[in-house]
C-alpha cells in the first residue's frame, strides 16, 4: 500500500517533498534538518496504520519537538495522502509508448460499516502501490490502482481482483444511487491537452448527448466530466460497479475519447467562447460535433478501440 520503505525514504528526501507532505511528515522523519531512517520507518508504520484503522488523520506529535507544536499542526491528514505516482519516480515518469495509452483506475466505493471499510482496506493492504483516500459516500474508501498500459491490460490485473472482491463481499457494500464514481486516468502517448480542448469535449458530452446516451456509455449522469492532471486525464464519467465487463468497457470508452481528443489537438479556437463553462448553452461543444463524439463513445463501447 503507497509505497515502499525506501520509496517513502527516497520521497521525503527529494527537493521536491514539501509539494506532498506537509511539514509534520518532514520535520517528523528529518529532526533538525537530518534525514533519521529509523524515525522515518515508525513514521510510514504509522500513517499505514492509521489507513488500516480508518482513521481521518494521525498524531506525530511524538516525533516532533515541543518547538513545533505551537505553530504547525502536528497531524497527517488522512483524506489525500501523496500518492505514489506523484512521488515514485518510476511512476512519475511513466509514459506509454508511441501508438498505446497509460491507464490507471480509481475505484470509490461507500460500505455499511467502519468494520467493513477496515475489512476492505486490509484486503489490500499489502499491495504494491495502491493507494487508499477516505472517499466514496457512506464509509466511503477510493482505492486507486497505478498505471498501467492500455495494450497490456487483462481480468488479472490488481484492480479486477479487487473488484471481484468487492462483489463477493457485495454485503458489505453501501448504496450509491449513481452519486459514486469509477475515475478513469488516461495519458496520451502524444502528452497533454490544453484547457481549452478538455473543456470543449466536457461540454459536448455535457450538452450533445441525450440522458439514455449518458446511462448507456457513463452508467449514470456524470457529476464530472474531464480534468487534466500533469500528464494524464481524469475522466469522472462512470459509475461504481463491481461488473468486470462494465469497467473494462469504461476504460475502452475513457482511451477512445482520449484518441479523439489526440485527433482534435490543433482544432481552431472559438474566440470569445468559454469551453471550460458550464453555464453556457454551448461552451465551446461545436469543436466536436455530435457524430465523431458518438462515433468515438461507441467504438469504446464495443471495444473496438
Amino acid at each position: 500500500m503507497f509505497y515502499s520503505q525506501n520509496e517513502f525514504d527516497n520521497a521525503v528526501c527529494d527537493p521536491s517533498a514539501a509539494n506532498y507532505f506537509n511539514t509534520a511528515v518532514l520535520n517528523a522523519v528529518k529532526p533538525g534538518g537530518t534525514f533519521d531512517k529509523k524515525r522515518s520507518k515508525q513514521v510510514l508504520r504509522k500513517i499505514k496504520q492509521g489507513v488500516r484503522n480508518y482513521d481521518p488523520q494521525v498524531s506525530l506529535a511524538e516525533f516532533l519537538s515541543p518547538a513545533f507544536s505551537p505553530y504547525h499542526d502536528n497531524y497527517y491528514h488522512l483524506g489525500k495522502i501523496a500518492r505514489p505516482w506523484d512521488v515514485v519516480p518510476r511512476l512519475r515518469d511513466f509514459r506509454a509508448p508511441e501508438g498505446d495509452y497509460s491507464v490507471g483506475l480509481e475505484v470509490e466505493y461507500g460500505f455499511s460499516s467502519v468494520a467493513s471499510a477496515r475489512e476492505t482496506i486490509s484486503f489490500v493492504a499489502n499491495w504494491k502501490n495502491v493507494c487508499i483516500d477516505r472517499e466514496g459516500g457512506t464509509f466511503g474508501v477510493e482505492t486507486t490502482f497505478p498505471p498501467m498500459l492500455f495494450s497490456k491490460i487483462t481480468n488479472k490485473q490488481p484492480v479486477f481482483r479487487y473488484l471481484r472482491h468487492l462483489k463477493e463481499k457485495e454485503g458489505r457494500l453501501a448504496s450509491h444511487l449513481g452519486r459514486v464514481g469509477t475515475h478513469v486516468n488516461v495519458g496520451s502517448w502524444q502528452g497533454g491537452f490544453s484547457d481549452w480542448l478538455l473543456g470543449a469535449l466536457s461540454s459536448a458530452l455535457s450538452y450533445r448527448l441525450s440522458d439514455e446516451d449518458k446511462r448507456k456509455y457513463f452508467g449514470r449522469m456524470p457529476y464530472g466530466y474531464l480534468y487534466q492532471r500533469g500528464s494524464y486525464v481524469e475522466y469522472k464519467l462512470f459509475n461504481s460497479t463491481t461488473d468486470i465487463t462494465a469497467v473494462r468497457r469504461y476504460i475502452n470508452i475513457a482511451v477512445s475519447l482520449t484518441k479523439l481528443l489526440d485527433e482534435y489537438r490543433h482544432a481552431p479556437i472559438v474566440i470569445g467562447v468559454d469551453p471550460t463553462s458550464h453555464n453556457s448553452q454551448d461552451g465551446g461543444a461545436s469543436t466536436f460535433p455530435r457524430e465523431a463524439v458518438l462515433a468515438a463513445l461507441e467504438r469504446g463501447y464495443n471495444g473496438s478501440v
